[in-house]
């Protein structure tokens, strides 16, 4: 009798125990991978860092300054960055890659329109001070060709409105690819002097916008196709600005004009010195206040100097030698300087207050209009300041824009964007 009954009870917990191996409730629970962990820190210190070297440049910028502003530890950037100089490689590799993005988004569109991607770079103005920054020469060791196909998503957008198939005409789209791009990065990188300049500053930014916009289109829908021949037979390699000359043989004025030039255009006036200047004149520091009554006076009389180059070739005869103007303005070393003062925030009328170059241009016009209203490229004042970015982007771009759209050193560029300057100007007259 006892064994029945401890038989029986065997019976139940083996009943018990295969229940409970089918019961739902104890099956064993399903594990989801874990979402990728955001790195809040590395976030914070790429933003706070983009934002310090859009306003001052990345040499002026301490790790600390950084951190700061991120709100992290400063030793932080080493474990996430390596070096000062990896942060600064993150950061424009960042801007790079975003902007990028929107235009292989867009650019593909059979309906995209080039004033999409000037509107982008308004809205988006960390990103376009980076960039004029890294064209500068401020993020050593950072190739535009290795991050970006933007490039090839303009060419592409261009060989497809001229109804371009396999290789034909791939010289012809880089070609006004490149003077597209020299236009929309040019204007940006000067755009108060092309505004001031050109008389064009009463005008809304999103109307200046429209009509680079609309000029993009144009020069791409008229030269894009291979009918138009734009290649240069010539073949040269493009020339340089001078370099710095022997200071000992100029007086102490000239030698401290030449020596702020050169220092300002390599590094810009944030953090440049009045004893840098003097040290490269090899002056003592004290003829700096003798000679100016200020360091934005000296700087301003250095941008003078630089211009004189473009200044000379516009006022030598009566007609107007684009493809002569255009070299001047590639040799002339004041572009850097501008684009620096504008980079740091520096108001233009506290260096330049009058604009013979663009008085010039604007002189071949009967009637210039004034105040805010325009009528697109009509209206001689836009066509001036988007001719004038053209040229002005094609010097201060003309190295990262080759690498980008795979266009050789030794191809003379010039005489298509003579061409082109030719055409936009033309347009008030036969509107």
């Amino acid at each position: 009798m006892s064994e029945c009954f401890f038989d029986l009870i065997l019976m139940k917990r083996e009943e018990r125990g295969s229940e409970m191996a089918v019961r739902p409730d104890r099956r064993p629970p399903v594990r989801h991978p874990r979402a990728p962990r955001i790195n809040h820190n590395r976030i914070a210190l790429l933003a706070a860092a983009s934002e310090l070297f859009a306003e001052s440049g990345p040499s002026s910028v301490s790790i600390r300054a950084v951190s700061t502003r991120a709100g992290c530890s400063h030793t932080l950037i080493g474990q996430q960055f390596g070096s000062k100089q990896g942060l600064e490689l993150a950061v424009i590799a960042s801007a790079v890659d975003e902007f990028a993005s929107f235009v292989e988004e867009h650019c593909a569109r059979p309906d995209f329109s080039f004033t999409e991607l000037v509107t982008w770079l308004r809205d988006h103005p960390t990103t376009t001070r980076l960039l004029t920054r890294c064209a500068l020469g401020e993020f050593e060791g950072f190739s535009y060709h290795d991050r970006t196909s933007l490039g090839d998503a303009i060419v592409n957008q261009i060989r497809a409105r001229s109804g371009q198939k396999g290789s034909a005409g791939t010289t012809q789209a880089k070609t006004v690819a490149y003077m597209a791009m020299a236009m929309i990065f040019g204007y940006f990188s000067v755009q108060e002097l092309l505004t001031v300049a050109s008389r064009v500053d009463s005008v809304p930014p999103p109307k200046r916008d429209a009509v680079l916009g609309a000029a993009i289109d144009l020069v791409v829908d008229l030269l894009g196709s291979s009918h138009v021949d734009l290649r240069s037979n010539s073949r040269r390699k493009p020339e340089r600005p001078e370099e710095l000359p022997d200071l000992t043989t100029i007086d102490s004025r000239s030698a401290l004009i030449e020596a702020a030039i050169a220092l300002y255009s390599a590094q810009g006036p944030a953090s440049l010195t009045t004893r840098e200047i003097a040290d490269v004149a090899q002056v003592n520091q004290g003829l700096i206040y003798h000679y100016f009554e200020s360091r934005e006076a000296l700087l301003a009389e250095a941008i003078t100097e630089a211009n004189l180059a473009i200044e000379v070739t516009l006022t030598a005869g009566a007609s107007l030698d684009l493809e002569v103007v255009i070299r001047a303005v590639s040799q002339a070393r004041s572009y850097r300087m501008l684009s620096r003062v504008e980079a740091n925030g520096i108001a233009l009328s506290q260096v330049r207050t009058s604009f013979p170059v663009f008085d010039r241009l604007l002189a071949d016009y009967a009637k210039i209009p004034k105040g805010s209203r325009t009528t697109g490229l009509s209206d001689p004042r836009m066509a001036v300041m988007v001719s004038s970015a053209m040229s002005f982007g094609s010097a201060l771009w003309d190295e990262p824009l080759r690498q980008m759209l795979q266009i050789p050193e030794q191809m003379d560029l010039v005489p298509a964007l003579a061409g082109t300057v030719g055409l936009i100007l033309a347009q008030p007259e036969t509107a």
